[in-house]
């Protein structure tokens, strides 16, 4: 069941020929969460879309490893239909010059200033960039003693971005999230709503790796705001949640945040929204997502 709060109103977008859809080749990037961009492209490549995602030389087993279970590792290659891992600089090159839709994951850091450039340069193709944002970013103001300073840059990384699909003439949408979990397969003996029980087997915490299983299986409904209109918690009180599947605002399950992101690449128009957790079994189906952005839009 999708639980949502009454959605803020925003200017509404005209509809955008930059739609992307299936099969059209797309890649995830970033500085951000490594669990969050695997569970992205692995979505993708689920939906229909040739997927690809940046991965660093020698991580290629580990990455595999996490998305489809440690028989796939072992076979040491990328089959058809699945996420293609790019590290090679020829490969990564190609699929910059390919991809139709980028996902930028810039959860936790901004793509480098003098980075941004170069991919864009690099992508002729492009359509659409879908980035993955954390919560309150638009608020950020420089604090005291540097305080705050991380969510200033992710802002100043969003308006470069916001800048660029302006004079480019690409569509930018943003997902925003909180403090993310799971990201795993859950009860789901397919490994389809997530990553392979694999991801499980990496975490080496105990009572992080119990959470993230139980925040798979109880706590994958979608609670949807339009804009940006929540804030992360304070350090204490996100220490005091660490150990809790319970769903709040301020926390968004990685499952929920890539199955948003796909959703965006596919959406009618640019959108900004907000992803929080609630209390489900199951995350919503790629019709339902499509209502959420749909009822979002419309306001």
């Amino acid at each position: 069941e999708l639980r949502r709060r009454p959605l803020m109103a925003f200017m509404l977008l005209p509809a955008s020929l930059a739609v992307v859809a299936p099969p059209a080749p797309i890649l995830v990037l970033g500085p951000g969460s490594l669990d969050l961009r695997l569970c992205t492209a692995k979505l993708a490549a689920r939906a229909g879309f040739s997927a690809s995602v940046l991965t660093a030389q020698g991580q290629q087993y580990s990455v595999r490893r996490w998305m489809y279970g440690a028989d796939y590792s072992d076979i040491g290659r990328d089959e058809a239909g699945n996420v293609q891992l790019l590290s090679e600089p020829s490969s990564i090159a190609e699929g910059i010059n390919k991809a139709e839709a980028i996902c930028l994951v810039c959860d936790a850091a901004a793509l480098p200033e003098d980075s941004l450039p170069a991919l864009l340069e690099a992508a002729s193709s492009l359509k659409r960039v879908v980035l993955v944002s954390r919560i309150g970013v638009t608020r950020a103001k420089p604090g005291p003693f540097g305080l705050g300073n991380g969510d200033l840059e992710l802002l100043r990384g969003e308006e470069r971005l916001r800048d660029a699909a302006a004079s480019r003439g690409f569509d930018l949408s943003t997902v925003r999230v909180g403090t993310l979990k799971g990201g795993g397969p859950g009860a789901a003996t397919d490994g389809d709503i997530g990553l392979a029980k694999s991801f499980y087997d990496s975490i080496l915490e105990l009572e992080t790796a119990l959470v993230t299983q139980s925040y798979d299986k109880f706590t994958l409904g979608a609670k949807c705001f339009a804009g940006d209109p929540l804030d992360l918690p304070n350090i204490v009180l996100r220490t005091a949640y660490r150990g809790s599947f319970d769903a709040r605002d301020e926390e968004t399950s990685r499952v929920l945040a890539a199955g948003a992101a796909v959703a965006a690449f596919q959406h009618a128009r640019p959108i900004e929204f907000t992803v929080s957790s609630a209390k489900g079994e199951v995350p919503p189906t790629a019709g339902q997502w499509e209502r959420i952005l749909n009822d979002l839009s419309s306001v």
